[in-house]
């Protein structure tokens, strides 16, 4: 079974949260942490997190900023232990989505796969580059995937 983790700087984490439970309703076995917003440690924090973890588990942790403070507080603690840790930093709604529903065991390629599918999700729209026939599509047409 997988135990997640998604720790990020500020509230960022709680966005995520509600977003996860509102589009899949899943709960079970994903942790926020939302580092810097109170006294509370965020190493004690991620121990926590570590402690709570069985053999059993496999352990997936989101990260928001790679070679921010909450990335290498959990890289420090993650090489001090003896346990296998797949970090995913810089990471998006859809890669944690498509984590959270999976049901393959996820392995180094299948979270590569996924990183990479999820990096594909960035678009910069030009919205001025659209034209007005463009956006007053009928509703039965998608405008994103035609």
């Amino acid at each position: 079974m997988n135990k997640i983790l998604v720790a990020t700087h500020g509230y960022f984490a709680n966005g995520i949260k509600s977003s996860i439970k509102l589009l899949t309703g899943v709960e079970e076995n994903i942790y926020f942490l939302n580092a810097y917003v109170n006294d509370e440690s965020i190493d004690k924090q991620i121990e926590h997190f570590f402690q709570s973890a069985s053999e059993e588990n496999e352990i997936i942790i989101f990260t928001d900023l790679y070679g921010g403070s909450v990335t290498q507080k959990i890289i420090a603690y993650a090489s001090s232990i003896k346990r296998k840790v797949h970090l995913i930093s810089g990471f998006n709604l859809p890669v944690i989505l498509e984590v959270v529903l999976s049901t393959k065991k996820l392995t180094d390629q299948l979270l590569e796969e996924m990183v990479a599918d999820s990096q594909k999700q960035m678009k910069l729209i030009e919205l001025s580059n659209l034209s007005k026939q463009e956006t007053e599509k009928d509703n039965n047409e998608d405008l994103f995937f035609n």
